[in-house]
């Protein structure tokens, strides 16, 4: 299940309020070198950067930062860095707790999801773990008016249902999250939220639900093509030169 647990986004868009806006560089830097596979030269950059806010006392930029090495170190790096990008995840928290910085809080709040999800041992206990961090999260994401926000922490509230194989709830509350990416517009998120609803009514035995999420998330699917499909044929009746 755990195709559909990872959060996966980066919620938070360019900001130039930490001076030069030196973290969004480094944002941008440590996710090439992760789809790189350089996990470890990402941890590098990001390290060192932490280091020098530290040094000049920029808490702002040490936060931002924090959540930055939590988000590498949550997978694919063993299970000791994974349990440093929890301690890391939670001082940023605890940072843009204390500015006041809801929309960010929240995004440390979604780090530690991705992170418990990823841990070994109990499954229900990483349920409930998820559970009181998204019930965190949520009101966080609302008051900043962040429905794409709000959507994947509804998302993984589907996917803590799911571990406890509560396929009903995780259904619902994926539809739910479908309900807020298509108020964002965000067609494919919306169809990959279907999709995923689709899988969770099949698991609890409900086919009439399961297709009809399934074919709803099929014309997104579709429809998000289409002009490719039009664009394709078009040329395809073009008369055609050889030289």
């Amino acid at each position: 299940m755990h195709q559909y647990v990872e959060a996966g986004f980066w919620l938070v868009g360019p900001d130039q309020s930490d001076g030069l806006g030196v973290t969004d560089a480094l944002r941008s830097q440590v996710l090439a070198l992760r789809s790189k596979g350089l996990l470890k030269n990402a941890h590098a950059a990001a390290f060192e950067q932490l280091g020098q806010f530290r040094a000049c006392g920029d808490t702002f930029g040490e936060a931002k930062t924090l959540l930055i090495l939590a988000h590498v170190n949550h997978d694919k790096r063993g299970s000791a860095n994974r349990e440093r990008a929890f301690e890391w995840a939670l001082q940023a928290r605890q940072i843009f707790a204390e500015r006041g910085d809801a929309k960010l809080e929240a995004e440390a709040l979604l780090a530690l999801v991705n992170i418990v999800m990823k841990r070994r041992g109990d499954r229900r206990q990483a349920a409930e773990e998820t559970k009181q961090l998204v019930a965190a999260a949520l009101p966080l994401l609302h008051s900043a008016g962040d429905l794409r926000g709000e959507g994947v922490a509804m998302h993984n509230l589907a996917c803590a249902y799911a571990l406890s194989a509560a396929w009903e709830r995780a259904a619902g509350a994926a539809q739910k999250a479908r309900a807020m990416f298509g108020e964002a517009k965000l067609r494919k998120l919306e169809a990959f939220e279907l999709h995923c609803a689709a899988i969770w009514y099949m698991m609890d035995e409900d086919p009439r639900e399961a297709a009809e999420a399934a074919e709803e998330a099929m014309g997104i699917y579709l429809e998000d093509s289409m002009p490719m499909i039009v664009e394709i044929f078009a040329a395809y009746k073009q008369p055609q030169v050889f030289s």
